[in-house]
């Protein structure tokens, strides 16, 4: 049996989107994702030696004036850059399909010209997808997409957090999606264009092109985040990362670990705008951050192959179908 695989990716959502999904006025919203949440990211994986995907928002290429000199950067610094569409839409799936196409393209347009390298991933905001994006995902050039998030008790949470804000009258701009996500396959599958969320059953099926789905990784039944690790703290990340590297030794499997930029900001360390206090994990301290994520992450480095997405080996499977 092959060796296992792990990937590592960041989720580059500038805070205003923060605002967004708690019902709050964005208008304070600092640079701080890109401009410090950002290379503490990159120097982080610099120093476990792991090689890494930052999905970005296009829009912030205009919007951030950090934003261009950063993305080329980590281009520089041999990490991918996924696209995490144009302008970020938490509704992106109730678009028209004109405008979430535009979403789509815009976004992987943009991010290569400011990196000046090939945008091969797709992340949908919100971790939401849908089987009208499929045909502008393949068209546009696009090989694999990881937005399937089939994790029960996140679902739950996250419903339970926004029924909890229609009650004090505050609407957030997130979606909750369908349960139908949660029938997502926990592990790399190859999905035809009837539903993103079903694996193919043979190669018969493949009648038309499809991409190579990379679901966010669910380890009985946890959430493999940033979000749970810095909850958990250093001691914790340790424990789970030990468990979570005593299933990978038996080879065979992939997971697709998942952060924010704004997973290394702190409201003490940083200064932030008191508001984000709603975001429980904003609440930690950077330092203790850093070595919940970095014990987790060596801890899966010591039985498994980290590696980059876009130079997964399912990909050339893929090409040769």
């Amino acid at each position: 049996m092959s060796r296992s695989t792990f990937s590592v990716g960041v989720d580059v959502d500038s805070l205003w989107h923060y605002y967004r999904i708690h019902g709050l006025d964005e208008a304070q919203a600092s640079d701080h994702a890109w401009e410090v949440g950002v290379p503490r990211f990159m120097s982080l994986f610099d120093a476990l030696g792991l090689p890494a995907t930052f999905y970005c928002v296009a829009e912030d290429i205009e919007r951030s004036p950090s934003c261009p000199m950063i993305i080329k950067e980590m281009s520089d610094r041999g990490f991918e850059i996924g696209n995490h569409s144009w302008h970020h839409p938490y509704a992106l799936t109730t678009l028209t399909h004109e405008v979430a196409t535009r979403e789509i393209t815009e976004g992987k347009r943009l991010l290569e010209e400011a990196s000046q390298s090939i945008v091969s991933g797709f992340r949908a905001p919100g971790y939401h997808t849908h089987r009208l994006l499929h045909q502008p995902l393949i068209e546009s050039g696009h090989r694999y997409e990881s937005s399937a998030f089939p994790c029960a008790p996140y679902y739950i949470a996250k419903a339970m957090v926004m029924g909890g804000m229609r009650l004090l009258g505050r609407r957030s701009q997130s979606i909750l999606g369908p349960p139908t996500l949660l029938t997502a396959p926990h592990q790399p599958y190859l999905a035809g264009p009837e539903s993103p969320y079903r694996a193919l059953s043979h190669q018969g099926e493949l009648s038309t092109p499809t991409l190579t789905h990379f679901p966010i990784a669910v380890w009985c039944g946890l959430p493999l985040i940033g979000t749970l690790l810095a909850l958990l703290g250093p001691r914790g990340a340790r424990y789970l990362g030990r468990g979570v590297a005593r299933g990978m030794r038996r080879g065979g499997r992939h997971l697709t670990i998942e952060f924010h930029a704004a997973d290394l900001l702190s409201l003490i360390d940083d200064e932030l705008d008191p508001l984000l206090r709603v975001q429980p994990d904003l609440r930690r301290p950077v330092a203790m951050k850093k070595e919940a994520f970095t014990a987790f992450l060596s801890s899966l480095a010591a039985v498994a192959d980290p590696i980059r997405l876009d130079r997964h080996p399912l990909l050339s499977a893929q090409s040769a179908l």
